[in-house]
């Protein structure tokens, strides 16, 4: 039993001496420093080692203990002693999370608790972020925040380029995003707040999904044009129920419906049928059109009334890009965007075919706000209509190929369930060219990509919630720098010590 003792001492006083090393490092390392939680971890383990080593002999001494104690406190202080330290080893390798700002602003809003509070499914929040990214220590720090709020939230982090498998398992297609995701339902945030993260919680976990209508009767889907199995493949994938729609059937188009696509008809819609989409419209609908050259929608001046103007010219794109393509001289190589969210972070080129100008007028309408979202090279021209022999292309220019546009409309009343009242807004998409988004283009380029976005970008649901302001100026701490640190090292070296001190104290008088 001696020997044992002997054998298992220096394992035991090596834990100890470990678990004190990784404590201090712990307080003054970063969110990213490993080492201090490695050392810990290796103390316990020097520990656990220790101990089964010297299993006899420990059960010799606490039966020789309780035989000939004395009476008093000595044993009782040591114990305490003994758990207090491993209290301060457990908040080492994994810290309790205290707001010490007194207005909250590491704390989430009442507003997000009540959400997080009536969430029904689990939601994971994934930070995937490089190592040398600006935003990883603030994507982790609100990680920790939303996860010590519900236990419905799920994080962990990812670094997409040494993990590219699981990045692409996961539906994430880009680096240094946050991902939010609900089963099959992945939806990627760009800008790391507390009102934009929980809007997206509140989206994921809906169990309605928005159905996607594509409007057919007009040519749309006719023999002899390239199918839309890809863009149904794409939308499933997005957490979006497509539904082809014929409006002539319906006096109005059906509220399941979130979001209308009018995909290059070849023939005008039917006056009755525009009306329907007018009112779709007001009421808050989100409509997407693309369109071909020289074809009329019928959709034309209720977009003139928005201030979306539609020129109907054919586009000849003589840019080195578009000629690189090797596609054909009606191929447009798209390489610019506006600033919009649906083009923020797109950093691969988009492919058109047969293109036609669409932009914004000069002069927008009030209340609407809107911009291009993709422009050609600076090499392009308008060609004259088919038949036109007396007019000539355009100077070559840097043309305007689509738009987006939103304004504020009523608030819409909720559905029955949890999700508080959304808001009102209704969104237009135009774009010059219908091919991008059909199997035959969907797959080049940054094609798949873009038509995704435009369908996150319509479908997005705005709850109307109350989030407090962001208060940029600054917060007084309840707690300053050097009390924090008194309490760090009270909690983790001098209590744990005081009260091994005050058992040997007592012990020492006894004798």
């Amino acid at each position: 039993m001696k020997s044992d003792s002997a054998k298992s001492s220096p394992l035991l006083l090596l834990g100890l001496f470990l678990l004190a090393a990784g404590g201090l490092l712990s307080g003054v390392s970063g969110p990213r420093a490993y080492l201090p939680r490695l050392i810990m971890l290796a103390g316990v383990a020097s520990l656990l080692w220790g101990a089964f080593n010297s299993a006899a002999s420990i059960r010799f001494l606490l039966f020789r203990a309780r035989a000939v104690a004395e009476p008093g406190p000595s044993l009782n202080w040591l114990l305490g002693g003994a758990v207090l330290l491993v209290l301060a080893a457990g908040l080492g390798i994994r810290g309790a999370r205290i707001d010490v700002t007194s207005r909250g602003v590491n704390s989430l809003s009442a507003t997000s608790k009540g959400v997080l509070k009536e969430l029904s499914r689990d939601v994971e929040l994934i930070a995937a972020y490089r190592d040398n990214a600006m935003e990883r220590d603030q994507a982790t720090e609100v990680l920790a925040v939303y996860s010590a709020a519900s236990r419905r939230v799920k994080t962990r982090s990812l670094e997409p380029d040494r993990e590219p498998e699981e990045a692409r398992r996961l539906g994430i297609n880009r680096p240094n995003v946050l991902v939010v995701r609900c089963g099959e339902v992945v939806e990627e945030v760009t800008e790391i707040d507390e009102e934009t993260i929980t809007q997206t919680i509140l989206r994921v976990q809906d169990p309605n999904r928005p159905v996607v209508a594509v409007l057919d009767g007009h040519g749309e889907t006719s023999d002899g044009r390239s199918t839309l199995a890809s863009l149904r493949g794409l939308l499933a994938r997005s957490g979006l129920v497509f539904r082809l729609l014929r409006l002539g059937d319906f006096v109005e188009v059906p509220r399941e419906i979130r979001t209308l696509i009018v995909l290059g008809p070849t023939s005008p819609l039917l006056p009755g049928e525009i009306e329907a989409i007018e009112r779709f419209i007001n009421r808050g609908g989100r409509l997407a059109l693309f369109v071909e050259p020289e074809t009329t929608t019928g959709l034309e001046p209720m977009l003139a009334r928005q201030g979306i103007l539609i020129d109907g010219r054919r586009i000849l794109d003589e840019s080195p890009l578009s000629r690189s393509l090797g596609l054909g001289p009606e191929s447009v190589g798209i390489n610019r965007w506006g600033e919009h969210p649906i083009t923020s972070g797109l950093g691969v080129g988009l492919v058109l075919s047969g293109a036609t100008r669409v932009g914004l007028a000069p002069q927008p309408v009030f209340g609407t706000s809107g911009t291009d979202i993709i422009r050609s090279g600076n090499d392009a021209r308008l060609l004259p209509r088919s038949g036109d022999t007396a007019s000539v292309p355009s100077a070559p220019a840097a043309l305007p190929l689509g738009i987006a546009l939103e304004w504020e409309t009523p608030p819409q009343e909720a559905e029955a369930g949890p999700a508080p009242r959304e808001k009102g807004y209704a969104r237009l998409v135009v774009i010059g060219d219908s091919d991008l988004a059909r199997d035959s283009h969907l797959d080049l380029y940054g094609n798949r990509e873009f038509i995704g976005r435009i369908c996150g970008w319509l479908t997005e649901r705005t709850y109307l919630l109350r989030f407090p302001p962001v208060d940029r100026s600054g917060t007084p701490l309840r707690v300053g720098l050097a009390g924090l640190q008194a309490i760090f090292y009270g909690v983790e070296i001098l209590v744990p010590l005081l009260a091994f001190g005050l058992a040997f104290r007592s012990w020492a008088r006894r004798r």
